[in-house]
């Protein structure tokens, strides 16, 4: 017997998920690329952080009812408390430390 299961696919990760991790900056763009770049310039600018970051992603992924098979929110919020760290101490790994 096959199965017939719907695929994760980018429409809806963009629409469901990532635009209300990205909505917390007021780019008005739904390009992912876009919004991670405006995302990584809040944080450069002091106007958001990683932990903000991962709470709204949280927030959304819990929106999207059983999209997700497991996640690993503890460790998710180490990364994101270490890259908040790097990032007021002014060393982020990168321009995207800390983006989701």
């Amino acid at each position: 017997m096959a199965w017939n299961l719907p695929l994760l696919n980018v429409h809806f990760i963009n629409k469901y998920i990532l635009e209300g991790v990205m909505s917390m900056t007021d780019t008005g763009s739904h390009s992912v690329t876009g919004d991670a770049c405006a995302l990584a310039e809040d944080f450069a600018q002091g106007r958001s952080d990683p932990v903000q970051a991962l709470d709204k992603a949280l927030q959304q992924a819990a929106r999207a009812d059983h999209v997700f098979i497991s996640m690993s929110i503890e460790r998710a919020r180490r990364e994101a408390e270490a890259s908040a760290a790097r990032w007021q101490q002014g060393q982020p790994l990168s321009p995207f430390d800390g983006v989701p």
